[in-house]
């Protein structure tokens, strides 16, 4: 997949997504139902260029329990300085499918955009539920703990995500 971002086409003043940039996704299967890939994005605003990339992929270990993974290298230049920001993010959901469409999961993220700056160093840890109610509807809610590792600082975060797709 080769997909362009606008940021924002509507020139809102207030917006707070002005980054425009490139993405590019490719994917291989395997076996029944594991999948393995790689996204590559670059992106750039009035102050910033970046780019991310890395893998991802679904790994089956029964018919119902499942790990979705992803791992992105970030680096990040900031136009003005030239200061380039070197980190990484990752996220991990074991989830496993109850019955047809009501998969609870639990999650981890990790996220250190800055290896050379601890206060960017931060974890979260959480429990969530993905319910498919009926072709084309998803419901997915999640509730994480995150820490802030310098600070030791914890914080919580819910969230809902309503999705129909055709």
């Amino acid at each position: 997949y080769l997909t362009y971002l606008d940021g924002n086409f509507t020139q809102e003043q207030h917006a707070l997504i002005k980054e425009k940039g490139v993405s590019w996704s490719g994917s291989y299967f395997f076996f029944v139902k594991e999948k393995v890939g790689a996204s590559v994005y670059l992106g750039e605003d009035a102050t910033n260029e970046r780019w991310i990339a890395g893998p991802w992929w679904v790994l089956s270990f029964t018919p119902k329990l499942f790990l979705l993974s992803e791992f992105d290298f970030q680096e990040k230049k900031t136009k003005a300085t030239s200061i380039t920001q070197r980190g990484y993010v990752m996220s991990h959901r074991l989830g496993f499918e109850v019955v047809q469409g009501l998969i609870p999961f639990v999650s981890f993220d990790k996220k250190y955009l800055d290896r050379n700056d601890p206060t960017t160093e931060q974890d979260a840890y959480g429990l969530g539920l993905q319910l498919f109610p009926r072709p084309h509807w998803e419901i997915v809610t999640s509730w994480q703990k995150e820490k802030l590792i310098l600070s030791q600082r914890n914080s919580d975060l819910l969230w809902l995500m309503l999705h129909f797709y055709l």
